[in-house]
């Protein structure tokens, strides 16, 4: 066999190296594709939470106390499908607005005496 036909055969395209790479390479972007797929399939088949439940939501949340919110607010803002910044104000509004409405029976009290 003759040195041309050596390195034919050495680097023939079912053994060259760069083509086993190459191959590979599109073997994986197949299966990346095809889990992409799935997946974006299985993320649509997930139904966000519509408004009323977030709303609900946010009214527990913001009834725990600091600690116990602190312990669920990352794993809340993944259910919920919220950033856990956007999850932080709606609670602290919420807070705010069951603390003004408690000040407003404060006038109630007013009249009791121990």
């Amino acid at each position: 066999m003759s040195r041309a036909d050596k390195l034919i055969e050495e680097f023939s395209p079912a053994q060259h190296p760069a083509q086993q790479t190459t191959e590979n390479e599109q073997s994986s972007e197949e299966q990346t594709s095809d889990n992409q797929t799935s997946g974006e399939s299985e993320q649509q088949s997930e139904e966000k939470p519509n408004l009323d439940e977030l709303l609900k939501q946010v009214e527990e949340l913001a009834m725990l106390n600091p600690l116990q919110y602190e312990q669920l607010r990352e794993e809340k803002a993944k259910e919920l499908k919220v950033r856990t910044s956007v999850l932080d104000k709606e609670v602290a509004n919420k807070r705010k607005q069951q603390s003004d409405e408690y000040e407003g029976h404060d006038e109630l009290l007013e009249g009791i005496e121990p």
